[in-house]
């Protein structure tokens, strides 16, 4: 699934996905940032659901609302800051980390949603996270 700037060349890629145990919770998600710097990194989280909710969350209060709202995954690999102005336009900030093998580096990153754009990004979240998503 991609989640693609309204401005600008910058896509948030959340891709393949695995569990541990056939039919069991989410636990792997792979995501990309693509865009004048690429970058992917395995992202762990036993609670990916509300990732989902995150999105709704911010559909539900597309007029906007004051400071940020955050979702983070469990160990720190993907963070997703958003903030709202009140003319329907989310500045979304990526945080992508990873530290595999010993590496430890960090790529920021923005996006500029159109507030039209949520209910949409929360409906396909919730089909690539779902149940059967990665199951195999």
């Amino acid at each position: 699934m991609q989640i693609k700037s309204a401005k600008g060349s910058i896509t948030l890629e959340l891709g393949q996905t695995e569990r541990l145990r056939p039919g069991g919770a989410l636990t792997y998600l792979h995501v990309l940032v693509h865009g004048p710097v690429e970058a992917s990194a395995r992202v762990y989280d036993d609670h990916f659901e509300g990732l989902t909710e995150y999105f709704r969350d911010l559909a539900g209060h597309w007029r906007g609302w004051s400071g940020t709202k955050t979702w983070e995954s469990l160990e720190g690999h993907l963070r997703l800051q958003a903030g709202a102005d009140r003319t329907g336009h989310v500045t979304l900030r990526v945080r992508l980390r990873d530290d595999a093998a010993g590496d430890d580096w960090n790529v920021e990153t923005a996006l500029i949603l159109e507030a039209g754009q949520l209910p949409g990004i929360a409906d396909g979240l919730s089909r690539h996270l779902g149940p059967q998503a990665g199951a195999a």
